[in-house]
């Protein structure tokens, strides 16, 4: 867990850096955990549910956030983002034998 507190706070880090947020509010760590919640299939009504804050709101917070990520000037943060690679796996026979591909 480590490694996940040093990542929260390089981000949070970045996100005071490049003042994607103009107005705080509400506090960075809140805006980074509702960022979160949105990449982990979360539903703009149940965070703002949660977090006692307008959908509109948790939509506006998530929209910067993308369009900081997309502006040309911000490639800092763009390192951040995980790649993902999807493997597959397929069983052929050759000569009689099951050999397996993974594509």
């Amino acid at each position: 867990m480590v490694t996940a507190d040093i990542a929260e706070n390089n981000l949070i880090k970045l996100l005071k850096e490049f003042e994607i947020f103009e107005r705080n509010k509400v506090s960075l760590e809140i805006k980074l955990a509702t960022i979160a919640m949105y990449l982990l299939s979360s539903s703009l009504r149940r965070i703002a549910l949660l977090l006692n804050v307008g959908k509109s709101t948790v939509h506006y917070w998530i929209e910067k956030f993308k369009d900081s990520l997309e502006s040309e000037g911000k490639k800092e943060v763009k390192r951040l983002v995980i790649a993902r690679v999807a493997v597959d796996e397929t069983i052929l026979k050759y000569n009689g034998k099951k050999c397996y591909l993974f594509a």
